[in-house]
C-alpha cells in the first residue's frame, strides 16, 4: 500500500483503494493515528506509566476504550507500566509487544471507592518508575473520574524531574479541571477532557506530539507488524509531513506519508534478507535534540486545555493590584450606601439575578472556571435568612434594609468587570451583606439545586475567615455546660459556630464543665486548633450532669487563664467568655464570677441559654454585669445569635489594611485552595461606623504559582497573626443599644447594694407588721375583714390588665396581688368567688384577710425600685401563697403537688436553720414504692443552698461519698436517684442499718457540713423493731422517721 495518514482527523488515503465491511465504520483501530506506521514515525522511543482511577460504573466502558487506545499509541521500541486503582504491587516497565495483550488489563478496570492517599501513592509510584528511564519521552498518563485534591498535586510536583511529563485525562464533566490542568501545565504537559469516543483518539494521541518539533525529512522504517487491511505482515517506510514554516512556525504535523512493503510477498518471491527491514526499524533515530519550549507547548494545547497566565508576573505586583481593587470597590460601596438612602429608587443597574433560579443571562463555559459563568453581570446568593426576608416582602425595616443593600452592592459591578478584564488573578470578586449574609458574586455562577433548598445554603458569616475580617483581635474562651438533655444537639451546633468565630488573629480555648476538655490555656486560632475543638464538641454525646460547683470551678479556671494572659505581651484587644448552658443558673454562679472577674481584668461575658430552661434571668444578669449580652437559642434558626457577640466589642474603623484569610477552599472554586482579601464596608452616616458588609477578592493557589514569589508573598500575608486594636471600644451605653429587646439590661439605679437591701428589708418588715395587725383584728371580729381588696386566684380567677413587663420576664397584672391556693385544699373557686366565701373556715379566712393589709406596702416598694420584683406572703397553716403582681399559672403548675408551700425551697430557707440532712430510703414493697418516692422528693424540695445533704438506701447505695451543698442541680440529681430506686429484697434491717451507719459516720466527718443541725430521715414501708435503730443511739443525731403503706401506724 501507499498511504497518507492524517494527524488531525485520523483518516487514511490508501492506494490502491479498498473497501471495508460496514460494521468496521466505527472501529477505532482503523484510526490512522493508532497505526504503528504513524506512531513509530512521529514518536521517538518512550517510557509510559498509565495510572487509572475509576470510581463510577457509568464511566467504565469509555475508560476501557481509552486504555485500549493509549496502548495502541505504543510501539515495540517503548516500555509501559499500568497502575489500576492503586495497585498494591510496585509497577515495573515492560517492553511493548504488538499487538498488545489488553484483555486482562481491561478486566481490571472495576469501579472502586478511592481515597486521596491512594491517588497520591499511585501517582508517586508512577513518577518513581520513570526516575531512572533513559527514554526520549517519559510520561505519566493519568486517567480519572474523580476529584483530586490540591495537596495531592503539590506532593507530586515537589521534586518532579523536569523531563517527566504528566498528562491528565478526566472522564467526568462535573470535575473541576483546574487542579488536574495545573498538574499537567506544571509538567509541560496537557489536560484533556474525555467525554465521547468521537474526539477521544484526537485527545489521547496528542501527548507524544507535544515533546519536540518534527523538522526531519528522513524516512523511518517501522518494525514488522500485522496488516490491518489484509492478511499478512508488512513493514512501512514513512516520513512526517510538517506544515511549512511560513504558515506554522512550530511546523506542527500535517500527517505521515508511507509506503508499505508486504513481508509475505517478499518471502514468497524468495527474498532472503527480510530481516533487514527489522534492522532498519530497530536502528531508528536517536532522541531529538530540540524540545518544545513552554510557550510552544502552550500554543499546541487545544483552547480548553490552555494554561492561563496572568498579565502580572510578580507576587508583590499581584497583591498590590488586588488590594487596590478591593479598596476602590469598598469606597465606592460606602458612597453608594449614602446615595441609596437619599433617593426614592435605585440609581444603579440593579440586577437581582438569583443564583437558584437559573435566570442569569450569558452563562457560558469558561476555561478559567469549572462550570458555566457569566462575566457580564453579577448574581446574588441568598442565605436562608435573606431568602425568607426577600421572598416574603413587607414594609418592615429589615426588608427595606435588604433592598437598599442589594441596590448598593449592584453598584460594584462596573469596578468588578474592569478588574476581570485585566486578567490580574482576581478570580472571584464579591460582597457579603453583614445583616443577612447574602453574597453578590462576580462573575455569576449558579448554585446546585441541593444548596437552594430551604436552610441548606452555607452562610459565609459562620466561617472563621469572615470573623477575622469583621471583628477585632480577641482572646475567646468557650465554656460549654451541657448539664441536661434539653437542647443538647442545638447546643453542640452553637458551640461549633462559636469555635468558627475564633479566627487566625485570635486565640481561643474550649472547656466543657466537669469534663475540662482542652483546658490547656489559650491557643492560636489556626485551622488545626479549630478542628481539634470541633472534634472535642463531637465527643459530647450525653449530658454531663455537671453541678453548679463544677460550672463555678470551670469559670474560675477560665478567668485565671485570662488573668495570666493579661500579664503577657501577646494579649489581644478583648477578653471574651462565651458561656453556653441548658441549666437555670444558680445565683452562686453570678456572685462567684463577679468576685473573680474584676473591673481591672474586664472579661466580657456573653451567655447563651438552651432548651426548656432558656429563659434565665441569672444568665442575663451575668452578661449585663460584664458588658456582654444574653440570648435564648431555642431552635436551629436561632444559631445566628451566637456570632453577633463580636459586633458588640467596638465600632468599625477605617484602618485601610486589606486583611487576608488563611488558605481555604472557596465554595465556588471547587477543591482548589485559595485566599481571600477583604475590607469592611461601613455605614458612615450612622452614629458610629456600623458594618454593612465585606468587599472581597479571591485568588487561588494555581494562579499564585504562576507568578514569581506568589505563594511565598501570600503565605506571609495569610500567616500573620497580628491585628491593630481599635482606638474606641463600646461602653455599656453603646452595648445596651445593640442588645436585642429581650436582652436589654434593666437601667442601673443610683442606690448602692446596701441601700437596695435596706429598702427591701424595710418593705418586708413593714408588710409583716401589717399582716400581724390585720390578723389580730380579724380574730377579734370574726367574719369582718378590716381591709378592702378583691379575691383573685392565679389559676381560676384572674385580675385584668395583664402585660409583658421586662423585670418579671412574663405577663403580669400590677393591678392586684393574687392567691395561689394549695392543690390539696378542697375549695371550689369561680369567677364570682369573694373573700366572704371562706368564712366557714375561720383559720383560712383570717389569714386571707390579714394578707390584704400588705397590698399598699407592696405597691410602694415596687414604685421605689424596679430591682424589687416579686413580693409575696406564704401561710404556714393553710399553705396558700399570695403574690404581687398577679400572674397566670399554667394548668400543670396549678395541679402540681410538689408546689405546696412548705416544700418550696425559699420557704424552707426562711423557716429553718442551715442543716446537714441524710435521707435514708428503705423500700420493701412495690405497691408502696410510688408513695415512698413522692415523700422523698417532697423532703428533698425542702433543702436549700444553705444545707448539705446526701441520700442513700438500706441496700448501701448512695448518691456520693460525703455530703454535697444542696444547690438546685444537686436537688435535681437527688430526685433522679430517688426515681431510680428499686425495692430492697433484704429483710435483715439490723445488717442494713449497720452498713448505713458506716456511711453516715464517714459522711458526717466530711468538711462539707454546716455543723448547725444534723438530721437523719428514714422513709420506710416496713415494720421496724427498736433494736434495729440501736446503731443510731448516742450519735447526737436528730432522727425523723416517715412510714408509708398499710403498716404505717404499726411500727
Amino acid at each position: 500500500w501507499t498511504r497518507y495518514l492524517d494527524a488531525g482527523t485520523g483518516f487514511s488515503r490508501i492506494f490502491p483503494g479498498t473497501t471495508m465491511a460496514p460494521d468496521q465504520s466505527r472501529n477505532l483501530t482503523l484510526d490512522s493515528r493508532l497505526s504503528q506506521a504513524f506512531v513509530q514515525t512521529v514518536s521517538p522511543q518512550k517510557d509510559v506509566v498509565i495510572v487509572v482511577d475509576i470510581t463510577m460504573v457509568t464511566h467504565q466502558s469509555l475508560m476501557r476504550q481509552a486504555l485500549s487506545v493509549l496502548l495502541q499509541t505504543l510501539s515495540p521500541r517503548d516500555q509501559v507500566a499500568v497502575i489500576v486503582n492503586g495497585d498494591p504491587q510496585p509497577p515495573q516497565l515492560s517492553p511493548v509487544t504488538v499487538p498488545f495483550p489488553v484483555s486482562d488489563l481491561l478486566e481490571r478496570l472495576i469501579p472502586d471507592d478511592f481515597s486521596q492517599e491512594r491517588t497520591k501513592s499511585a501517582l508517586q509510584e508512577g513518577v518513581a518508575t520513570l526516575q531512572h528511564s533513559s527514554a526520549c519521552i517519559k510520561a505519566v498518563l493519568y486517567l480519572t473520574d474523580h476529584t483530586v485534591g490540591m495537596d495531592t498535586v503539590q506532593s507530586i510536583l515537589n521534586g518532579l524531574p523536569e523531563d517527566i511529563q504528566i498528562f491528565t485525562f478526566t472522564f467526568d464533566p462535573n470535575i473541576n479541571p483546574r487542579i488536574l490542568k495545573h498538574l499537567a501545565c506544571s509538567s509541560d504537559a496537557s489536560w484533556e477532557p474525555i467525554t465521547d469516543d468521537v474526539t477521544m483518539v484526537s485527545r489521547l494521541t496528542r501527548y507524544y506530539g507535544m515533546h519536540h518539533p518534527l523538522n526531519e525529512s528522513a524516512v523511518r522504517w517501522t518494525s514488522i507488524v500485522p496488516d490491518s487491511l489484509s492478511t499478512g505482515d508488512l513493514s512501512s517506510g514513512c516520513c512526517a509531513v510538517p506544515r511549512p514554516v511560513m504558515y506554522d512556525p512550530l511546523q506542527s504535523l500535517y500527517g505521515v506519508l508511507c509506503v508499505d512493503i508486504s513481508v509475505d510477498k517478499l518471502q514468497q518471491a524468495g527474498a532472503d534478507d527480510v530481516k533487514v527491514l527489522e534492522t532498519k526499524a530497530s536502528s531508528g533515530p536517536s532522541c531529538p535534540v530540540q524540545r518544545y519550549t513552554k510557550e510552544e507547548i502552550e500554543q499546541l494545547r487545544p483552547e480548553e486545555s490552555k494554561c492561563n497566565s496572568l498579565e502580572v508576573s510578580r507576587g508583590q505586583e499581584l497583591r498590590e493590584f488586588m488590594e487596590r481593587a478591593v479598596r476602590t470597590t469598598a469606597g465606592a460601596l460606602e458612597t453608594a450606601a449614602q446615595v441609596v438612602k437619599l433617593l426614592p429608587t435605585c440609581p444603579y443597574v440593579n440586577t437581582q439575578y438569583d443564583s437558584c433560579t437559573d435566570t442569569t443571562p450569558g452563562m457560558v463555559p469558561d476555561p478559567r472556571y469549572h462550570q458555566p459563568v457569566s462575566n457580564g453581570t453579577s448574581n446574588i446568593h441568598l442565605t436562608h435568612q435573606a431568602r425568607v426576608l426577600y421572598s416574603n416582602g413587607s414594609n418592615s425595616d429589615s426588608y427595606k434594609a435588604l433592598l437598599d443593600s442589594l441596590c448598593m452592592s449592584s453598584s460594584a459591578e462596573i469596578d468588578w468587570v474592569s478588574v476581570f478584564q485585566q486578567n490580574s488573578g482576581a478570580r472571584w470578586q464579591f460582597f457579603i451583606d453583614a445583616p443577612t449574609g447574602y453574597t453578590r458574586l462576580y462573575p455569576s455562577v449558579n448554585d446546585p439545586p441541593e444548596s437552594c433548598q430551604d436552610g441548606s445554603s452555607t452562610d459565609p458569616r459562620s466561617q472563621s475567615w469572615y470573623a477575622g475580617m469583621t471583628s477585632p483581635a480577641k482572646d475567646v474562651a468557650i465554656v460549654v455546660d451541657p448539664a441536661l438533655d434539653y437542647g443538647l444537639d442545638i447546643m453542640k451546633a452553637a458551640a461549633k459556630l462559636a469555635i468558627n468565630t475564633v479566627s487566625k488573629y485570635d486565640t481561643g480555648q474550649l472547656l466543657v464543665a466537669r469534663q475540662q476538655l482542652h483546658s490547656n490555656g489559650f491557643q492560636q486560632g489556626t485551622d488545626t486548633n479549630r478542628q481539634a475543638w470541633l472534634e472535642a464538641v463531637d465527643t459530647i454525646r450525653l449530658p454531663t450532669h455537671s453541678s453548679t460547683q463544677d460550672l463555678i470551678s470551670t469559670i474560675k479556671a477560665v478567668i485565671q487563664d485570662f488573668s495570666t494572659k493579661h500579664q503577657q505581651e501577646d494579649t489581644k484587644c478583648f477578653f471574651v467568655l462565651l458561656l453556653l448552658t441548658n441549666r437555670h443558673l444558680d445565683l452562686a454562679v453570678l456572685h462567684e464570677t463577679a468576685r473573680v472577674n474584676t473591673p481591672h481584668l474586664g472579661v466580657r461575658i456573653f451567655t447563651f441559654t438552651f432548651g426548656q430552661l432558656a429563659d434565665d434571668p441569672v444568665a442575663k444578669q451575668l452578661a449585663c454585669d460584664s458588658k456582654g449580652s444574653w440570648a435564648m437559642v431555642k431552635t436551629m434558626q436561632d444559631l445566628h445569635l451566637i456570632r453577633e457577640y463580636y459586633g458588640m466589642l467596638s465600632p468599625g474603623e477605617h484602618v485601610g489594611n486589606v486583611l487576608w484569610s488563611e488558605t481555604y477552599n472557596f465554595k465556588y472554586d471547587g477543591n482548589t485552595p485559595g485566599t481571600t482579601g477583604c475590607l469592611p464596608v461601613y455605614n458612615v452616616s450612622s452614629e458610629y461606623l456600623s458594618l454593612l458588609g465585606l468587599s472581597c477578592v479571591h485568588v487561588d493557589e494555581i494562579d499564585l504559582q504562576g507568578v514569581t514569589d506568589g505563594e511565598e508573598m501570600f503565605a506571609e500575608q495569610t500567616t500573620t497573626s497580628t491585628k491593630q486594636c481599635p482606638t474606641i471600644k463600646f461602653d455599656e451605653e453603646d452595648v445596651q443599644k445593640l442588645r436585642r429587646p429581650e436582652a436589654k439590661c434593666p437601667a442601673r439605679i443610683s442606690l448602692t447594694a446596701t441601700d437596695l437591701r435596706s429598702l427591701a428589708e424595710q418593705s418586708v418588715r413593714q408588710a409583716a407588721e401589717e399582716f400581724e395587725i390585720g390578723y389580730v383584728v380579724a380574730q377579734q371580729t370574726p367574719g369582718v375583714c378590716p381591709f378592702t381588696g378583691d379575691f383573685y386566684d392565679t389559676c381560676k380567677k384572674l385580675p385584668t390588665s395583664f402585660q409583658k413587663v421586662p423585670q418579671f420576664q412574663r405577663e403580669v397584672s400590677r393591678k392586684s396581688p393574687a392567691f395561689h391556693l394549695p392543690y390539696s385544699m378542697d375549695i371550689t373557686v369561680g369567677e364570682e368567688t369573694t373573700l366572704q366565701d371562706f368564712t366557714s373556715n375561720q383559720t383560712l379566712y383570717q389569714s386571707l384577710c390579714a394578707s390584704l393589709g400588705m397590698d399598699s406596702t407592696w405597691e410602694v416598694a415596687l414604685q421605689q425600685s424596679q430591682y424589687i420584683a416579686w413580693q409575696f406572703y406564704g401561710d404556714q397553716t393553710s399553705r396558700f401563697l399570695r403574690v404581687f403582681p398577679a400572674l397566670n399559672e399554667t394548668q400543670e403548675q396549678c395541679s402540681n403537688k410538689i408546689t405546696d408551700l412548705p416544700i418550696r425551697t425559699w420557704f424552707s430557707s426562711a423557716a429553718s436553720s442551715p442543716k446537714d440532712l441524710i435521707i435514708t430510703l428503705d423500700p420493701h414493697y412495690a405497691e408502696n414504692l410510688s408513695l415512698l418516692k413522692t415523700t422523698a422528693n417532697a423532703l428533698i424540695a425542702t433543702l436549700t443552698r444553705f444545707d448539705f445533704a446526701n441520700i442513700l438506701t438500706t441496700s448501701a447505695q448512695q448518691l456520693v461519698p460525703g455530703m454535697l451543698r444542696a444547690f438546685g442541680d444537686v436537688r435535681t440529681t437527688m430526685m433522679q436517684f430517688v426515681n431510680q430506686t428499686e425495692v430492697s429484697p433484704n429483710t435483715d434491717l439490723t445488717q442494713s442499718f449497720a452498713k448505713v451507719q458506716g456511711i453516715l459516720d464517714r459522711a458526717l466527718q466530711s468538711s462539707n457540713t454546716t455543723h448547725c443541725v444534723t438530721a437523719v430521715v428514714l422513709i420506710t414501708d416496713y415494720v421496724i423493731q427498736p433494736r434495729v435503730l440501736e446503731h443510731l443511739r448516742g450519735k447526737g443525731l436528730r432522727v425523723f422517721t416517715y412510714t408509708v403503706g398499710p403498716w404505717a401506724d404499726q411500727t
